[in-house]
C-alpha cells in the first residue's frame, strides 16, 4: 500500500498507526519513503492518515501520466479521463487536462 501511495500521490507527509487501543499501540509520523524503511515486515492492523494535495506542486507523478495516456490510446473521451483520474489521484483536472491535450 505505501509502494502504492508513493507511486500515486508521491511522498507525503504519514501518520502510521498500528495496533490503535491495544497493548502495542505505535504511531510513525514522517514521510511515505520513510515508512516504507520502517515497515518493511508489516504485523497487525494499520491505520493511514496522509497529508493532503500540496498547494503548489503539482499533482501527476509517473503513475498518473501513465494511467492517463492508457486511457487516451484506449479511446476515452477527455471527460471521461478526467471523471476517473480526478477524484482518486489527487491532480487537480486542470493539470489533468493539460496533460490530457499534450497526449493529441
Amino acid at each position: 500500500t505505501l509502494k502504492d501511495i508513493l507511486d500515486i500521490l508521491g511522498d507525503r507527509r504519514i501518520a502510521i498507526c498500528r495496533e490503535l487501543t491495544k497493548v502495542h499501540e505505535e504511531v510513525f509520523r514522517g514521510t511515505v519513503s520513510e515508512g516504507l524503511e520502517r515497515f518493511r515486515e508489516p504485523l497487525g492492523e494499520f491505520t493511514l492518515v496522509i497529508a493532503g494535495r500540496p498547494g503548489e506542486r503539482s499533482g501527476l507523478t509517473p503513475a498518473i501520466e501513465e494511467e492517463l495516456r492508457r486511457l487516451f490510446e484506449e479511446g476515452y473521451s477527455a471527460r471521461e479521463a478526467m471523471s476517473q483520474l480526478s477524484g482518486t489521484s489527487g491532480a487537480s483536472r486542470r493539470e489533468l487536462y493539460q496533460a490530457w491535450l499534450k497526449l493529441g
